[in-house]
């Protein structure tokens, strides 16, 4: 007798793997990562292996990809399209490779790989017979898969004949089968995005489906318009009359004679230690790549050796894709925590089931604020889905099943300071809850004061946080004021500080005057003041006087300056504590004055920096503000120039795709030295 509860935990887990298999493949509509489905397939797959007995017949483990679209004519496949089994780690890259060695007789050391990026598209097959392309087909679920040979027929880098291109010497077969993956550049995909964004429309998800939906497109025209790719990568059921080449590199230098697109990363390996390389190496230019790749593919490089090996249900054994370390992960929100920030902001952070993500192993992640809390509709003990992309701060992307629900209660923010007690205020139009303590807030004295001697304010070297928190736990400092009357006998006081030390912080301290007006002001850390604001406050008041004398009419007159942060910078000053504080700074820095500002060619200009640049970032920029740019992070259509330096990355590429004028140096000296002579 079969016991219920294992039955149920079954059926669950095939419910589960299917609905994302299907919003995957059929839909182009994911809902979870590549990663998140790969672990609850292989969740589902370790289920089976243990239960046998209740395997059930529509498992998704019985199929190779997703059902077809009912819009397009289905295509059975000569052969089957199978798809590849995945190593996570390097131990399961070892296994793959002892499973070679141990199944064909030859020492590890010795057996050759071809080596291929993991390209992130969709698979496709194209017939040709007597060298003519008649026939094209998406995977589907391996066996079937859809029609859309007027569709890959708009793909310039697909032939649609290759009885020209077909090596010299070698026998036109009757029939030849190319496979390979369709694919959308990262630039393609950007300017898609633009567009889109401009007109108000959804965005695409992402590179691999912005490819799917537009090789399904029922209009061909549509599918000309997205600029698709068919890279290459192997040769399926052939004629009798054709011979296989007998290596999977040499089938991909065939591929190439005949014109067709082929990873120019392609290569072969022998061994563990050349299979562990090739896969740090291809990982490590991962981001520069015009395609969206999410591991290597290593397969065993002689045919005669993937014959003797053979295939699973659904994978072939000689075979595996080794991914790369998830950029999503699932795991478990154990509670959500509020930090309180330098200019009074709460913001929730998620306190996590420690979870390995995107190279490195995550217990906190930012959740932005209580609408994005809402929006994801995510609560302590969810199951959530957590993403890491490169250096990225993680972020709770949202619950793992979007369809669980229960009558738990949903998350809220606390109405008083979890710091200092003071009650929390919200504006009904803005995302952001504050603490109304200020400077009296613990929190927001440390932050502040962290702030305040930052590179790009005060710029005091080497007093670092944990020695702002021991001055104040020594009650030292209270305000910013405060750091200017300590001495090196207070430091002395401190663990960890000696007479040497304690002597460079009082001269790190000191050292700090004279500082130019537009970072004074911005040490101030008054709520909605940053770095862009500072500067056109201090361009406009010149110095301290007029600034600590503007009204609100003075603040709005100001371009870039809202009412928001006219009122908060009027509110600052309302703080009799905190504007006696600023005004006693101000009397022992002295700050610089403004200079008047020059020839401003560059008003109203937007610009990126990338890339390798002669001096650093940071006076690159400033030179271009002083000429009366405002310097972005990011490309976008509305950018005005891209000035790239050596081993300029994406930004150069999305900017080259959007039409951005790219400067060089040169470029900007030219321009610059033009004005001020």
């Amino acid at each position: 007798m079969k016991d219920a509860t294992i039955a149920v935990q079954m059926g669950n887990l095939v419910r589960q793997v299917a609905y994302h298999a299907r919003q995957y493949y059929v839909m182009d509509n994911p809902e979870v990562s590549d990663a998140v489905y790969d672990a609850m397939f292989r969740k589902l797959q370790a289920f089976e292996a243990e239960h046998p007995d209740y395997v059930l017949p529509d498992s998704p483990t019985r199929r190779v990809g997703g059902a077809r679209l009912a819009s397009l004519a289905p295509y059975r496949h000569l052969i089957p399209m199978l798809s590849l089994d995945n190593a996570m780690n390097a131990e399961e890259a070892a296994l793959f490779v002892a499973s070679c060695a141990d199944d064909v007789g030859v020492a590890a050391e010795q057996l050759e790989y071809a080596v291929e990026p993991k390209y992130d598209g969709l698979s496709c097959s194209l017939v040709y017979e007597n060298g003519l392309l008649v026939g094209a087909a998406t995977r589907g679920d391996g066996e079937v898969g859809e029609d859309v040979t007027a569709q890959v027929k708009t793909i310039y880098s697909v032939p649609l004949s290759i009885v020209e291109l077909f090596p010299v010497g070698m026998v036109l077969p009757k029939r030849l089968e190319v496979r390979g993956e369709v694919l959308m550049e990262k630039a393609t995909f950007a300017q898609l995005n633009e567009q889109a964004a401009a007109r108000g429309d959804k965005l695409l998800v992402n590179c691999r489906n912005a490819a799917a939906g537009s090789l399904r497109q029922l209009d061909p025209e549509v599918t000309r318009k997205r600029k698709l790719t068919f890279m290459a990568y192997g040769l399926g059921a052939c004629s009798s009359d054709f011979t296989m080449p007998a290596t999977q590199s040499d089938t991909l230098t065939l591929l190439r004679l005949m014109s067709f697109t082929v990873s120019p990363d392609a290569r072969v390996v022998r061994g563990l230690s050349q299979v562990q390389a090739a896969f740090e190496a291809m990982g490590a230019k991962r981001a520069t790549l015009p395609f969206d790749i999410d591991g290597v593919v290593f397969k065993l490089n002689q045919r005669e050796l993937q014959e003797q090996m053979g295939w699973n249900t659904r994978t072939p054994r000689w075979a595996v894709a080794y991914k790369f370390p998830p950029e999503e992960a699932v795991t478990t929100l154990l509670a959500i925590d509020v930090q309180v920030g330098r200019s009074g902001v709460l913001t929730p952070v998620a306190r996590l089931k420690p979870v390995f993500v995107g190279g490195a192993t995550v217990s906190n992640a930012t959740l932005h604020n209580l609408d994005e809390i809402r929006r994801k509709g995510v609560r302590p003990g969810d199951e959530v889905i957590v993403r890491r992309a490169g250096d990225v701060i993680p972020e709770v992307a949202g619950r793992a099943l979007a369809s669980m629900d229960d009558d738990r209660a949903e998350w809220d923010m606390p109405t008083h300071c979890p710091e200092c007690g003071s009650p929390v205020h919200h504006e009904d139009d803005e995302a952001a809850y504050r603490c109304t303590g200020g400077m009296h807030c613990p929190a927001q004295r440390l932050t502040r004061l962290c702030h305040a001697v930052g590179r790009a304010a005060l710029d005091m070297d080497g007093l670092s946080e944990s020695t702002l928190e021991k001055l104040l736990a020594a009650g030292k400092v209270e305000g910013l004021s405060a750091l200017y009357e300590l001495t090196a006998d207070d430091f002395l006081e401190l663990e960890g500080f000696a007479k040497v030390s304690a002597n460079k912080m009082v001269k790190a301290i000191h050292g700090s005057a004279g500082r130019p007006l537009k970072r004074f002001i911005f040490a101030l850390g008054i709520p909605g003041v940053g770095e862009s604001t500072a500067r056109d406050l201090a361009a406009t008041f010149r110095n301290w006087e007029g600034f600590r004398k503007a009204t609100r009419d003075d603040l709005l007159a100001i371009k870039d300056v809202g009412p928001r942060t006219a009122d908060s910078i009027v509110e600052f000053w309302a703080d009799a504590w905190q504007a006696n504080d600023a005004d006693k700074l101000a009397s022992l820095v002295q700050p610089e004055p403004e200079a008047e500002r020059g020839a401003q060619p560059l008003a109203g200009k937007t610009i990126v920096l990338t890339g390798t640049l002669s001096v650093s970032r940071d006076a690159m920029a400033e030179r271009l503000i002083a000429a009366g740019a405002k310097i972005s992070g990011s490309v976008s259509a509305k950018t005005s120039a891209v000035v790239a330096g050596e081993a300029a990355g994406s930004k150069l590429t999305k900017a080259t795709a959007l039409g951005v004028p790219v400067w060089s140096e040169a470029d900007v000296e030219q321009l610059l030295g033009a004005v001020s002579a």
